[in-house]
């Protein structure tokens, strides 16, 4: 780059291009090490997008900002050290630094943003301090070989998919601060037990979904909120509630709200009869629960909701009681065994991909009570007579 004498710009060392206010918007060069020039007030957006033979990084004091996708795909980089100058890691500042391997975060910084750290396969420990009270969503989502996480008492929210796939991750301190633990926050992490302190009043949808390894949950009576399919493929889990609770754990099993809706089945029984006190087979309530094969519907459930019963593989036969009026969108889908359904005449309504991919299936009798049958909610080949 060649900048005119009068430019407002700088180009300092031939490979920094930084304004008048102190916005590095671009670094030009191949270094493995790097060092900010003192000048630099705000690491710019895509500062140093996709240097990949950067290796070390040294940020001064003089840096505020770190700013969107600053070291963006920096597939290189292994340290970086962060001053007590930083107050806000912007969204995906580092994300798909995939040789990052630690990092420390000072306690200057009160907001590490959106997919600040995401796809950092390498990042085995991070260290954040009490001045962070934002975590943005998937900040950390996709590092598989985080070990162990302490999050400060600072923080009031774990956002939407903030651990996500953290496939290595099997320790978490969730600190009393905490209020909100989001959508997918844990999903598909590696925890053994996790202990959901009493400021927490909501769980939200998936939060430990597909965490195969957890093997208790112990859930408050502060918390008000559980979203669907919460613990859903988590089929080693025990779940301790405490005796205030709104939610009901019946035959140990079942997690049921006040309502009647079945949250999750938490087992890993053959057969399975669930409970009269039941009016709503909730999201995903039996996801992947292969060990089923022999399922009873009371007659107190009038829905059977979105994926309740996907991928149950060793499923066998289904009778639908004649309380039930709606099955749900893949409430039945990828249940390979599935032979036999019984559809009762109350039904109106069989929902998009209901029965797909029930590959056992020949033959199914639809009652006329039936006003809509969604898309694609048998398999190919299925022989359907109307009765």
């Amino acid at each position: 780059i060649s900048l005119s004498p009068k430019s407002s710009y700088k180009l300092v060392s031939n490979n920094f291009l930084i304004d008048s206010n102190g916005l590095l918007i671009a670094y030009i060069g191949k270094s493995k090490k790097i060092i900010i020039p003192d000048t630099v007030m705000t690491i710019g957006n895509h500062a140093f997008y996709s240097c990949k033979s950067l290796q070390n990084v040294v940020i001064p004091n003089s840096v505020k900002t770190i700013s969107n996708s600053a070291f963006y795909w920096c597939s290189s980089l292994r340290n970086v050290t962060i001053p007590n100058s930083v107050t806000t890691i912007s969204d995906s500042a580092f994300s798909s630094c995939q040789s990052l391997q630690s990092v420390t975060i000072p306690d200057s910084v009160t907001t590490i943003g959106k997919s600040a750290f995401s796809s950092c396969s390498s990042l085995q420990s991070v260290t954040i301090p009490n001045s962070v009270t934002t975590i943005g969503n998937s900040a950390f989502s996709w590092c598989s070989s985080l070990l162990n996480v302490t999050i400060p008492n600072s923080v009031m929210t774990i956002g939407y998919n903030t651990f996500t796939c953290c496939k290595s991750l099997q320790n978490v301190t969730i600190p009393n601060s905490v209020i909100t633990i989001g959508s997918e926050a844990f999903y598909c992490c590696k925890l053994q037990n996790v202990t959901i302190p009493n400021s927490v009043t909501t769980i939200g949808d998936g939060a430990f979904q597909m965490c195969s390894s957890l093997q208790s949950v112990t859930i408050p009576d502060s918390v008000t909120t559980i979203g669907i399919h919460p613990f859903a493929g988590c089929s080693n889990i025990c779940i301790s509630l405490s005796p205030k609770s709104s939610y009901k754990l019946v035959s140990n099993n079942f997690l049921t709200d006040s309502n009647g809706l079945l949250i999750a089945y938490i087992g890993k029984s053959k057969k399975i009869i669930i409970p009269d006190s039941v009016t709503t087979i909730g999201d995903h309530a039996f996801y992947k629960c292969e060990s089923l094969q022999n399922l009873t519907i009371p007659n107190s459930v009038t829905t059977i909701d979105y994926g309740a019963f996907e991928d149950c593989s060793a499923l066998q036969n289904v009778v639908i009681p004649n309380s039930v009026t709606t099955i749900g969108a893949c409430a039945f889908s990828k249940c390979s065994a599935l032979r036999s359904i019984t559809i009762a005449d109350s039904v109106t309504t069989i929902g998009d991909y209901a029965f797909s991919d029930c590959k056992s299936l020949q033959s199914v009798n639809i009652p006329k009570s039936i006003k809509h049958i969604g898309e694609r909610a048998f398999p190919d080949g299925v022989l359907i007579v109307r009765y």
